[in-house]
Parts: structure tokens; sequence; C-alpha cells
């Protein structure tokens, strides 16, 4: 869904609410953390949920980095 709002409204991506705790930019880390770490459960159907999550994660990725970074890089290849 963020994706997709970035796609069609672009210029959502230079506004900022005010609430830096529920910013994208904050909530992002951490999702992906939980994909790392659910991707070595021991449950096939959270294994699956990790790739789902970590496919959105780098859909969004690519979507924020044509549109706006033009980096050419991956979420993966940003310093930690």
């Amino acid at each position: 869904m963020v994706g997709v709002g970035f796609l069609q409204y672009a210029e959502s991506y230079y506004f900022h609410d005010g609430d830096d705790a529920i910013s994208l930019a904050r909530r992002l880390p951490g999702a992906m953390k939980l994909a790392d770490q659910a991707s070595a459960a021991r449950r096939s159907d959270v294994r699956m949920a990790a790739a789902v999550l970590r496919a959105a994660l780098d859909d969004l990725a690519a979507i924020i980095d044509h549109r706006f970074l033009h980096t050419k890089g991956t979420q993966h290849s940003r310093p930690g």
C-alpha cells in the first residue's frame, strides 16, 4: 500500500506530519529486522510471511529509489 501511495501521490514523499515515532523511515529498520528474524523461524508459514515481507520491502526500496533517490541501490546496500 505504501508503494502504491508513492506511485500515485509522489508529493506525499516530501511531507512530514510531525510525529517522528510513527514515520515510515523510523519503522522500516524494524520491519527489515522482523523479516530477517522470521526467515529463520522453524514454522514454514512464518518463513513464507518473512519472504513476502522482504519482497514488499524490496519493492518499496526500488520505488523510492526510482522515484526519488536515484541511487540504483537496494535497501541492503545502505550503511547501517
